[in-house]
């Protein structure tokens, strides 16, 4: 099954894949990585990211790793303290952070420093953290199980059908559109949100 897809600017493709670790796609020619014959950490890929320099980010089972076309490295997202090691979303911001939607919350690496949040710490919708978006304005979106929220310098706020027009809670996907509209995928179907109307 495949997972997690992500571009590169020279035209490269990476997909993530369940049990089968990660393949690249150039040109017309397909390689396999995996836990075997790389330096990726699992074969379970949810995530695939390429960031701003080009690395390439992995989101396995036994948390994120990177490759910069010729080292892996991989990374310990237990300092986070959320309990978990599964990366099932990557995102960076415009500060270059690297953001990992988890199973019990959200990790954040500002390439020193680890910071964890959770339902227990913030505002954060609770269950898995199933994809993160970053939209023009910087602010970093999170489709989760039970609600959509958003991280605007430093303060959270959840939307849910509660306090909102989405038309589920449980958030399986988000896509940023034009005027600022948030393009939500839910179990009832798919929203979009409009913020100046939830005011």
């Amino acid at each position: 099954v495949a997972k997690g897809i992500a571009g590169e600017r020279e035209g490269r493709m990476w997909v993530g894949t369940s049990g089968h670790g990660a393949f690249m796609l150039d040109q017309d020619e397909w390689t396999a990585f995996n836990a075997q014959n790389s330096g990726l950490s699992d074969d379970e890929v949810e995530a695939v990211l390429v960031d701003r320099s080009g690395v390439i980010w992995f989101g396995t089972s036994e948390g994120p790793c990177s490759f910069d076309g010729s080292k892996w490295t991989n990374y310990d997202i237990r300092p986070c303290g959320l309990g978990t090691t599964q990366v099932l979303a990557i995102a960076e911001d415009a500060l270059g952070r690297k953001w990992f939607g988890t199973s019990r919350g959200v990790c954040m690496f500002d390439g020193t420093k680890w910071t964890g949040f959770s339902p227990r710490n913030s505002a954060l919708a609770e269950g898995l953290v199933n994809e993160i978006a970053v939209d023009e304005n910087g602010r970093l979106w999170f489709a989760c199980d039970n609600g959509l929220s958003v991280f605007d310098s430093g303060h959270w706020k959840t939307y849910t059908t509660e306090n909102s027009r989405i038309s589920g809670n449980n958030v399986t996907g988000i896509a940023i559109g034009n005027h600022g509209r948030k393009w939500l995928s839910t179990h009832q179907g798919v929203s979009v949100l409009i913020e100046d109307e939830e005011q």
